[in-house]
């Protein structure tokens, strides 16, 4: 994936100068993701999106919102929304997998509160899971344009697009109240599997949309 994004990704755009991909590859059987430039593969819990490998497939971890960022004034970058990370088996044909990392600082109500721009008008209505389904979309729009990346993701049995939240509880926020119920519950309910979440946008690339709380783990295999 890494030749690919350095390589054919720049070059389908028209794009004449090429940047490196920031990537890290683990076989660790559990571990973290945090949004950090280099580190960011961290230690099991100590992150933001917590991932199993039980199988201990040796794992390619890209950091593409760093990536994509030095391309801003192109038409590969400009105008398109981005995801976090790209999480992608290195030997294997097993898991290509695109994850958005997000979180509620008030309880897990809040992120269905609606998102306003710095003028305070509304651009995503459904708030913070809105927002993540077009960050993922639009990745996946961008990148499987290129024919040999589309080619690449076709070949990988697990197709995904992931959306980890991670909740601050504290005694001011109520697992009972309107909104949260219902997220609280879909979190309990899908546990390590996450709950996969219809998405017209992301199925017509034929991936899978999942979101999981990072109170759980993410099974990567």
């Amino acid at each position: 994936m890494k030749a690919l994004l350095e390589n054919d990704f720049p070059a389908h755009y028209g794009i004449g100068r090429k940047r490196q991909c920031v990537e890290i590859q683990t076989a660790d059987e559990t571990f973290d993701l945090m949004e950090q430039p280099d580190d960011f593969i961290v230690s099991y819990r100590t992150g933001a999106a917590s991932f199993s490998n039980i199988e201990q497939n040796l794992l390619s971890v890209i950091n593409y919102e760093q990536y994509l960022n030095k391309f801003d004034g192109t038409p590969m970058s400009d105008g398109k929304r981005r995801c976090d990370f790209i999480v992608s088996s290195v030997d294997n044909d097993l898991l290509l997998l695109f994850c958005e990392m997000t979180s509620s600082y008030e309880g897990v109500e809040n992120l269905s509160l609606p998102i306003k721009d710095h003028d305070g008008n509304i651009v995503f209505p459904r708030g913070k899971y809105e927002k993540a389904e077009v960050q993922l979309f639009q990745t996946l729009d961008n990148i499987l344009a290129v024919p040999t990346i589309a080619t690449y993701a076709a070949g990988k049995q697990k197709r995904i697009c992931l959306m980890s939240y991670v909740i601050t509880h504290g005694a001011e926020h109520s697992a009972v109240e309107a909104f949260g119920r219902p997220r609280m519950s879909e979190a309990m309910e899908a546990g390590e599997d996450g709950a996969e979440v219809p998405c017209p946008s992301i199925e017509a690339f034929d991936f899978r949309y999942f979101r999981i709380s990072h109170d759980y783990t993410f099974r990567l295999s």
